[in-house]
Parts: C-alpha cells; sequence; structure tokens
C-alpha cells in the first residue's frame, strides 16, 4: 500500500486560503537560488536503514484508522504527479457577524475573559515522494527521526509549498495584508507518514514532533537594542525611514526566492533612503559607511534593471544579498548609535 511523506504545521493565526485541499504541481522553472527541493531528493535517495532511532524527537503515534474512512480523498491525485496542501481550522468558532441592536455596542464586563482561539493546521502532503513499501517507509521516518539536516530539509520543502500559496492568495484576494509564514511562526512542526485516507485528514501512521529552531544566543544590550528603538520612536524621539520597510521587503523576498521582486525592491529603497538621508549631519563612522555605499548605487541600479530583462544568475543574487544586507547595516548604525550603541 502507497504511504505518503507529510509536514504538518500548527499556526495560531490565519494564513489567508481558506480550508481545503489543494493540488499542487511543480512549478516549471525552479528559481536559481532554491536548493532546498534538489538537498530533499538527494536525502531521499540516500536514505539508509542502519541504526535504530535514537532521540532527537519524539514519536507521535495516531489512533488506528477506520475500516472505511469517509473521505473524497483520492489516491491518484498523489501518485507521483503532485503534492497536495491540505488546511483545517479547528477549536473555537469565528466570531459572530451582524449589526449591533438599537443599543449599540453590548457593553464587556470587567476581566471578561479573551475568546478561545482556533488553529489553523496546514499539511503539505508530497505525493511526488511517495513511500511504495514498508521497509521505505521505516527508513524515511528513521531518517527524519535521527538527522535534524535530514527534518531542516523536509520543513523547509514544506514552508516554501505553503507559501506559495499564501503569495497565491494573496495576489488573486488582492489583501497586501496576507503575510508570508517564517519557520518561527509554527506553534509545533510534524513530520510524518500515512496513507492517503489519513493524510488527507490531518491523521498518520507515525511522526515525529519536530523540535522547534534553535535559537540566536543575543547578550543583553541585544535583546533591548529593538525595544529601546521603539519606545524612542514611540515618544517622537525616534523615526521609522519609509525606505526601511523597502529594503525588509527585499530581504523577505530574497529568502522566499523571489530576486527579481527583490533587485528592484532594493533600488526603489535604496534611491528613496538617499532622499530622507539628504541634508543629514553624520557622525565620522556612518558618514564613512554611507560613502561606501553611495559607491555601489550604480551596481544597484543596474542589478534592478537586469532582473527586469530576465532571471538573475547565481552570482548576480548573491551580490544582491550583499548590498542588501550592506544596505540593512547602514540603516542599523544610523539608528543605534544615536542610543549609544557601538
Amino acid at each position: 500500500m502507497n504511504r505518503f511523506p507529510f509536514v504538518q504545521f500548527e499556526y495560531t493565526h490565519s494564513l489567508g486560503p481558506p480550508a481545503g485541499r489543494y493540488i499542487v504541481h511543480p512549478e516549471e522553472e525552479e528559481p536559481e537560488s532554491s536548493g532546498v527541493l534538489d538537498e530533499l531528493d538527494q536525502a531521499f535517495d540516500e536514505m539508509s536503514a542502519a541504526g535504530a532511532p535514537a532521540g532527537g524527537a519524539t514519536v507521535a503515534q495516531a489512533a488506528a484508522p477506520p475500516a472505511a474512512p469517509a473521505t473524497d480523498f483520492d489516491d491518484d491525485y498523489l501518485l507521483g504527479s503532485a503534492d497536495v496542501l491540505v488546511i483545517r481550522v479547528v477549536g473555537a468558532p469565528p466570531p459572530k457577524g451582524g449589526r449591533f441592536g438599537r443599543g449599540g455596542a453590548p457593553e464587556v464586563a470587567d476581566g471578561e475573559k479573551p475568546r478561545e482561539t482556533s488553529l489553523t493546521i496546514a499539511t503539505i502532503v508530497f505525493g511526488t515522494r511517495l513511500l511504495p513499501d514498508d521497509k521505505i517507509a521505516r527508513r524515511f521516518f528513521e531518517s527524519v527521526q535521527t538527522k535534524a539536516d535530514e527534518r531542516d530539509q523536509w520543513s523547509r520543502a514544506a514552508l516554501e509549498t505553503l507559501n506559495r500559496a499564501v503569495v497565491a492568495y494573496r495576489a488573486c484576494s488582492a489583501d497586501p495584508y496576507v503575510a508570508d509564514v517564517s519557520p518561527l511562526d509554527a506553534r509545533a512542526t510534524r513530520i510524518g507518514y500515512g496513507i492517503a485516507e489519513l493524510v488527507s485528514a490531518g491523521k498518520w501512521e507515525k511522526a515525529i514532533a519536530v523540535p522547534p529552531p534553535p535559537t540566536v544566543r543575543l547578550s543583553r544590550d541585544q535583546k533591548l537594542m529593538p525595544t529601546q528603538a521603539m519606545g524612542m520612536v514611540l515618544t517622537g524621539n525616534g523615526r521609522v525611514l519609509e525606505s526601511e520597510e523597502l529594503v525588509l521587503r527585499a530581504v523577505l523576498d530574497l529568502e522566499q526566492h523571489r530576486p527579481r521582486a527583490a533587485a528592484s525592491g532594493l533600488h526603489a529603497g535604496f534611491e528613496l533612503l538617499l532622499g530622507e538621508f539628504g541634508g543629514q549631519v553624520m557622525a565620522g563612522a556612518l558618514q564613512s559607511q554611507f560613502e561606501r555605499l553611495v559607491e555601489q548605487r550604480g551596481e544597484i541600479k543596474e542589478l534592478a534593471a537586469t532582473s527586469r530583462r530576465g532571471s538573475l544568475s547565481s552570482r548576480e543574487i548573491e551580490r544582491l544579498a550583499d548590498l542588501a544586507e550592506a544596505t540593512g547595516a547602514l540603516i542599523d548604525r544610523w539608528r543605534y548609535e544615536a542610543l549609544g550603541f557601538a
């Protein structure tokens, strides 16, 4: 019996796309900067049966499947040609809509408890990587249970698929507030396998609970910097540059393998940054850093022009990432030197 690997994410917020099952065909042209699926294919081919599971994740056994599952999920959808995204919403019902009565908005008692929240569960079923027999299924499970790098590859590949849906929904609904999902957003992540009827219902035969990604160790000052800067902005003693949003968006576009958008966005953000910095008196180190970056203005413009003509090469994407990082570093220095952080 065919089994299918899956990755499941659990969120406490809406993702944008409504609950349902979505067939996801491979993209016709993979971005040059995206090597996740290639890494995943290599790991899938190299799965070894050597060694028993030893730590690193918690095994989660699902209840036995019912004798005749009530589902319209067609196993043929999954046989090698496409993956499937299943989105479910469980828990609290949405708030009631409708107009208020003559009395207007209802009064809320002091100390009233917050509403129970619902959970959005997104399951990415890898139909293009089916597990044809028990032996292969066991190899897959032991591999993801014991090897952190393979768990990371499966999670990243699933997140790319989920963000494809988020991006498509954001564009098709013309809703700019639908946000991409980051690796840190999920309340829980599971990797496992099961037959089609199980995984389509959010269940499984065997799965692991993936440990949360490691956090970067920061000093006390580094932890306080964003909070102190935010406080300065809110009290009117600091400001947020409009160009910062464009630069941050360029960084996100690079991470989500949209280098052409990143190149145009960074160019727009950099030009706006020059205008916002215009006439500002800067300290020596900040002024020197600013002047060095201004020397790269032509290169940023050329990368944007190249992106409008077609795809960027791997080398151009790497250079674009360096320039985006340098622009962000300049903004950070401008902000945090004023707060006394060197």
